[in-house]
């Protein structure tokens, strides 16, 4: 089991999830997975997506398009991490987000978030 699930709800974000997903490939922190829940773009979304050969990687297509909020609730469904981390399609992650955020939830379990 991963120890992070990122899940990345999609539309319509051709031009940006080629870098929303090297973002979080590039963590320091590399125990997690990554699902996608495409939101049944009518661009070229998927195809980037699947430009992308790493087996934590799933992508899940929507054949009708139900909302940002629907797309983000099917990705924690499917996800299967101890934690989930939330990445918009359109946004990038510091290099060493994951990593910081481990730390400090394993330094304060009395934290929940």
């Amino acid at each position: 089991m991963p120890r992070v699930s990122v899940i990345i709800p999609s539309f319509n974000h051709e031009k940006y999830i080629a870098e929303t997903i090297r973002s979080v490939l590039d963590q320091t922190f590399q125990d997690f997975e990554i699902i996608i829940v495409d939101d049944a773009s009518t661009d070229n979304t998927v195809s980037e997506i699947k430009k992308f050969n790493d087996k934590r990687i799933r992508l899940i297509k929507l054949k009708i398009n139900h909302g940002a909020s629907y797309a983000a609730n099917a990705c924690i469904k499917e996800s299967k991490g101890e934690y989930i981390s939330l990445l918009s399609s359109d946004d990038i992650f510091e290099p060493t987000k994951l990593e910081k955020q481990i730390s400090y939830l394993h330094k304060h379990p009395k934290i929940a978030a």
